[in-house]
């Protein structure tokens, strides 16, 4: 159910496809791109929200490694205080009751159905070498092509982490919490899981991620919108996505 567009840049061949909004979307167009293309590598892009406050709008962050951030067990209250069910463990700083859990994978030519924990997923360190070195000659622009212009110089930041969930993020209690518990950059809702199903079937993998917001640290409404093409409703004050 994607359309998969074939062609070449710069002489490589390449497999463009639009991966679908949130976790599961994203893990089945990469799963399907594998089998049908059996591609060198995997390289994602899209924006995020970010949470490492030395970051701003427009940043875009290139990650080493992504994690399922709320791949948790939500505990048990109790009176004396949340009671994990085994084999769950309090590795990570809980948010409440949200105790993060490393995620169970069964790797391509492993054993069949022996499950490893894994927390992290790598991007391959040659195509970070390679993005740190394009990264080091490329200025980004200050304004949208319609003219709404960020106050700063957006920058390139190759390395860290970043976080994956099937949520939109527009609170900074829990924007704080990601950055405490796993210092991430920034929080998406696809990168970790191309990531897993990249790191299954060892193909090399890496994600680009434009800040179009700050995951509800800003002091205002969510910045996300002047990244898209939207109009203001003068009557109702509210914003409409322009179709066409």
């Amino acid at each position: 159910m994607r359309t998969y567009y074939l062609g070449q840049l710069a002489g490589t061949e390449v497999v463009l496809v639009l991966g679908g909004m949130s976790m599961v979307n994203a893990t089945m167009t990469a799963q399907t791109a594998i089998l049908l293309f059996n591609p060198r590598a995997i390289i994602n892009t899209g924006i995020a929200g970010g949470v490492n406050s030395d970051l701003d709008l427009g940043d875009v962050v290139i990650p080493a490694q992504w994690t399922q951030y709320l791949e948790s067990e939500f505990a048990r209250e109790t009176p004396q205080g949340w009671q994990l069910f085994e084999p769950y463990t309090k590795e990570i700083e809980p948010y409440g009751m949200i105790f993060p859990q490393k995620v169970r994978i069964a790797r391509k030519n492993g054993p069949p159905d022996v499950e490893e924990w894994y927390r992290w997923f790598p991007a391959s360190p040659e195509l970070l070498a390679t993005a740190k070195r394009a990264a080091a000659q490329v200025t980004l622009g200050k304004c949208t092509p319609k003219g709404v212009c960020l106050d700063h110089n957006p920058k390139v930041v190759v390395g860290g982490n970043g976080a994956s969930a099937s949520v939109f993020v527009d609170n900074a209690d829990l924007r704080q919490w990601v950055w405490r518990a796993f210092q991430a950059d920034a929080v998406d809702m696809e990168s970790a899981a191309i990531a897993q199903v990249a790191y299954v079937n060892d193909v090399p993998f890496i994600a680009f991620r434009s800040l179009s917001d700050l995951a509800g640290g800003g002091p205002d409404e969510n910045e996300e919108w002047i990244f898209w093409d939207w109009t203001l409703d003068k009557e109702s004050t509210t914003k409409r996505r322009l179709l066409g």
